[in-house]
């Protein structure tokens, strides 16, 4: 039956100019019939079903029978109970059971991470290289165009069709932040 939908689909589509042809009613009436059947199917599974439903059955049907329906689509997480300060809770409301989650999900940062407080790092070992324009030209035409552009708001695109332009110019911008040993603030 949905091979005979399909079919006729792909036939109307074929005539989609052509409206007054007579698959386009024969593939709309074959959807119509599809769905009442598919329809009357599940509801026969289901009453066969719990026709058929023994002893461990028997709560399962129970569990889907007394429950309020409700979207199935939609994600539910149920009443979640953990021990906060030894004593037992059961959250109900989400911004509790958030709490709840984040509180068995994520530990709590250390009181002494193991690092002492004056510790002195290292030099670091080399220098690094000298960029060169030939690089920023390289690592331009490497980018994304269509994709979001970043905290200066200049899409890719404008870079990437600019490069020439904008390699000589980027490159003293770039070496003075590597001198001056500058960078972005998180």
């Amino acid at each position: 039956m949905r091979r005979n939908m399909n079919k006729l689909g792909r036939l109307s589509y074929k005539r989609k100019d052509d409206l007054a042809h007579p698959v386009h009613t024969e593939h709309k009436d074959a959807g119509r019939l599809y769905d009442r059947t598919l329809e009357r199917t599940k509801k026969q599974h289901w009453r066969d079903w719990l026709k058929r439903a023994v002893d461990p059955d028997i709560w399962t049907v129970h569990k889907y029978t007394s429950q309020p329906s409700s979207d199935g689509a939609k994600a539910r997480i149920p009443a979640l109970k953990h021990k906060r300060n030894g004593e037992e809770v059961i959250a109900s409301i989400n911004q509790d059971k958030s709490q709840a989650l984040a509180y068995s999900l994520f530990l709590a940062k250390p009181a002494d991470a193991g690092i002492p407080s004056a510790f002195v790092y290292p030099p670091t070992c080399c220098k690094p290289d000298q960029i060169t324009v030939e690089q920023i030209t390289y690592q331009i035409h490497k980018l994304k165009p269509y994709k979001a552009p970043g905290l200066d708001g200049i899409p890719n695109i404008v870079l990437m069709r600019c490069a020439d332009l904008l390699s000589d110019r980027l490159y003293y911008i770039y070496k003075a932040m590597t001198e001056r040993n500058l960078h972005y603030a998180p």
